[in-house]
């Protein structure tokens, strides 16, 4: 009988140890990437860019961020702190070719990320939350 609970104990807990783990993990796994960055705008182009890149408040306009920025073809830029905790705000891109794209949208966490994908003829906004 002793034998028996201590196998049925094993087995009960197997699932719960797994979880456990699994959870530790990703936490060991964030540790090692860090957070996603606030604002990646990818240069999905032939060809070297310059972008100009604004973040601003909705209800009046105002600029939390702003930067300039050269992308290599098939490269991007980063920006770690661009956008604010919350709010509702509004990103414009920018191209020395004349292309431009705006998109507005809720930040509602700190974990989220605003990226952008430059194309030839267009631009691609997505909201990533983890």
């Amino acid at each position: 009988m002793t034998q028996d609970h201590t196998r049925r104990s094993i087995l009960r807990t197997l699932p719960a140890l797994g979880i456990g783990l699994s959870a530790g993990c990703s936490g060991v796994v964030s540790t090692f990437t860090g957070p996603p960055p606030d604002l990646v705008v990818f240069n999905r182009t032939s060809n070297s860019i310059a972008t100009t890149i604004t973040v601003s408040k909705q209800a009046n306009d105002k600029s939390v961020f702003s930067k300039q920025a050269d992308i290599d073809s098939d490269e991007a830029a980063e920006y770690d702190d661009a956008l604010p905790s919350s709010g509702q705000l509004s990103l414009q891109v920018e191209t020395d070719s004349g292309l431009s794209g705006t998109h507005n949208w809720t930040v509602g966490s700190e974990d989220q990320s605003m990226q952008v994908r430059v194309q030839n003829d267009s631009m691609k906004f997505n909201v990533v939350s983890p």
